[in-house]
């Protein structure tokens, strides 16, 4: 039994504190094989000091940032989060060179409700992209809260191109798909944490990717101030090629080819 738990003890990778089952069971892997590393910047629920602050922000780095929207959510304001986006607000981030991902419609977790309520939140949200943006298709996902179940993982193959979930890491080696690792982008994480990890992903070549929420002066518990996103973009864009998860998986398939 103790060598079972020291094999397991070794497979847990750097920045992973809270390793689970998801991150070991029905794994969509492709390799990672970066002669540089990159860096994705993505926004969860979509509050419009993301896009108007934070992606004012990215693009003084020549950056682009993904955001993870419920349209469910499109303006209304939330709890702790300040104003939604907007419709016109979907035509900015469009227009700026922004990704727009998805979420489920109403922002439902995967443990809140059963896995077929939650694939018809995955294509209401899909279908209403459709009738608003006709034409552009949501193709990554990120799972809402980071709620994750492995009945669920193993059917995201389904929906999108690519998952995110919350589980902290470094993407590299053999990336899941279905359960990409990231970094909080929170006002209380050092500075000094983000040039360590960002060393480390130079040192060995992977992805990393941020997620945060709000970007404003008074930021929720899930969100930062727009000082400390520049600071984090000034630390990462010094060493990693920022791309929207989008382009940065089209970059890893094209080294895998």
């Amino acid at each position: 039994m103790s060598s079972l738990f020291n094999s397991l003890r070794l497979r847990i990778r750097p920045y992973s504190p809270r390793p689970q089952i998801h991150q070991w069971l029905f794994r969509r892997r492709i390799p990672l094989d970066l002669p540089f590393p990159i860096a994705s910047f993505t926004f969860d629920d979509f509050p419009r000091s993301a896009l108007h602050n934070g992606g004012r922000l990215l693009k003084q780095f020549d950056a682009r940032g993904t955001y993870y929207a419920s349209l469910g959510l499109m303006n209304t304001d939330h709890v702790t989060q300040g104003p939604c986006f907007t419709r016109e607000d979907l035509d900015v981030l469009l227009a700026d060179g922004h990704e727009l991902g998805c979420h489920t419609y109403a922002h439902v977790g995967a443990r809140q409700k059963g896995l077929v309520v939650f694939e018809e939140e995955i294509r209401k949200n899909r279908q209403h992209m459709k009738e608003i943006l006709p034409g552009h298709a949501l193709r990554n996902f990120a799972y809402p809260g980071g709620e994750v179940t492995l009945r669920l993982k193993r059917r995201m193959r389904n929906y999108a191109l690519s998952s995110r979930g919350t589980y902290t890491g470094i993407n590299r080696g053999s990336v899941d798909l279905d359960l990409l690792l990231c970094q909080n982008l929170r006002d209380f994480i050092p500075l000094d944490n983000v040039r360590e990890v960002v060393a480390d992903c130079c040192a060995n070549p992977g992805w990393l990717i941020f997620y945060g929420h709000d970007v404003r002066d008074n930021p929720s518990s899930g969100g930062c101030t727009p000082e400390y996103l520049e600071a984090v973009l000034r630390i990462v864009s010094q060493r990693c090629r920022i791309m929207t998860v989008d382009d940065a998986l089209a970059l890893i398939r094209n080294g895998a080819a």
